[in-house]
């Protein structure tokens, strides 16, 4: 069975591989042709509204060659595309790629491992002092998206433990993210 540990977001993915091709219409055109030749598996995540349970369904590689996923355009949208995401959610529904096929296809390179300290580094406010202060309005940020592709956690610690992923090394304590966390999950948990 597939789970969110096994594969990403498809927008996820396409700023991975934008970050190792350089370029969003390289990436979008490099991943068109992984899915539509097979060496990239997309599947289609369907999650229940009440959020309690959710559905995994292939989808053949020979969607692909109907379905063309376009880099975002910063001010125009694409009918059925969101404003800065290269792939269409319809409704309930969301398409991911297996991670360790994204890993064969884009092996990482030391440049990409640059990019991914400078990405960590940037987590961070001002870097005066004892380090600065965490980019909390970031964080947040994050966490909302997070939660809205992959619905309210039953428990708090699963998006503690996500955000504590999404900074990296450069990591607060789990006190200070459950401190800046808990408004949000509260508030998206209660309704």
């Amino acid at each position: 069975m597939t789970s969110t540990q096994d594969a990403c977001l498809l927008s996820d993915a396409f700023k991975l591989v934008e970050a190792r091709t350089g370029s969003a219409s390289i990436a979008a055109f490099e991943i068109n042709s992984a899915l539509r030749d097979g060496r990239v598996q997309s599947m289609l995540r369907i999650i229940d509204p009440s959020g309690k349970t959710d559905k995994w369904m292939d989808i053949d590689k020979s969607t692909w060659n109907q379905i063309r996923i376009m880099p975002p355009i910063s001010g125009r949208s694409h009918p059925g595309f969101r404003p800065g995401h290269p792939f269409a959610s319809f409704g309930n529904c969301f398409v991911y790629l297996l991670r360790k096929e994204l890993a064969a296809v884009w092996p990482a390179s030391e440049n990409t491992e640059m990019a991914a300290a400078d990405n960590r580094s940037a987590k961070r406010k001002g870097r005066g002092g004892r380090g600065g202060d965490f980019d909390w309005e970031r964080c947040l940020i994050e966490a909302a998206r997070w939660m809205h592709h992959e619905g309210v956690p039953a428990k708090q610690a699963e998006l503690v433990r996500y955000i504590a992923e999404w900074f990296g090394e450069d990591c607060p304590s789990d006190t200070q993210l459950k401190e800046h966390l808990s408004p949000l999950y509260l508030a998206l948990k209660t309704g």
